[in-house]
C-alpha cells in the first residue's frame, strides 16, 4: 500500500506533490538504498570478472541498457554470451532503460538488430513508465509555459 500511494504521489494525481513529500519518499525509501543495507555475518564482498560465473544464484538479472548490452550502435563485448548463458540456465532477463523517446518494441528490434536476444517484452523504458502514469491521472499532468521557447522561434 505505501508503494502504490507513493506511486500515487510521484505522478501526483492527487495534486498534493511538493518538495516536503519528495524528500520524505526519499527518506522512507532510504533504508533500500544498497549502501546501507549491510552484508550478511561472516560474508565478504565477492568480484567476479563476468555475469555468467554467478547466474546460477538468481532467478532474473535487471540490466541497463546503455553502457551494459549496448553502446550506441555496438553490443558490449560479451553481451551475447551473457544473454545466451542466461537463456541456458534459465534466468530471465529484463532490460530497464531510462531511453524513452522510442516505443519499448523499437528499442526490443535495435538490440536484436545488435545480435541480442531480448523480446520486446523484456524492456521496460521511462516511456513504459511515463505511459502507466498517465493512464491513471484524471486530469491535467503537466503544463508547458506559455512563453517557452518553440522549435519555429529561430
Amino acid at each position: 500500500m505505501l508503494l502504490k500511494s507513493m506511486v500515487a504521489d510521484l505522478f501526483d494525481h492527487d495534486k498534493t506533490m511538493d518538495a516536503d513529500r519528495t524528500v520524505e519518499i526519499y527518506e522512507t525509501l532510504r533504508h533500500r538504498n544498497p549502501a546501507n543495507i549491510p552484508l550478511p555475518s561472516g560474508s565478504e564482498p565477492e568480484q567476479h570478472d563476468h555475469l555468467t560465473g554467478i547466474l546460477g544464484r538468481f532467478d532474473a538479472l535487471l540490466l541497463d541498457g546503455y553502457g551494459v548490452l549496448n553502446i550506441g550502435a555496438e553490443a558490449v563485448p560479451g553481451a551475447v554470451g551473457l544473454l545466451e548463458a542466461a537463456a541456458r540456465e534459465g534466468v530471465e532477463v529484463m532490460v530497464l532503460t531510462n531511453g524513452g523517446s522510442k516505443p519499448s518494441a523499437m528499442t526490443g528490434a535495435r538490440y536484436r538488430n545488435l545480435g541480442l536476444a531480448i523480446s520486446d517484452d523484456r524492456v521496460i523504458s521511462s516511456r513504459d513508465a511515463l505511459i502507466e502514469g498517465i493512464a491513471g491521472a484524471d486530469g491535467p499532468i503537466g503544463v508547458i509555459d506559455a512563453e517557452c521557447a518553440l522549435p519555429d522561434d529561430g
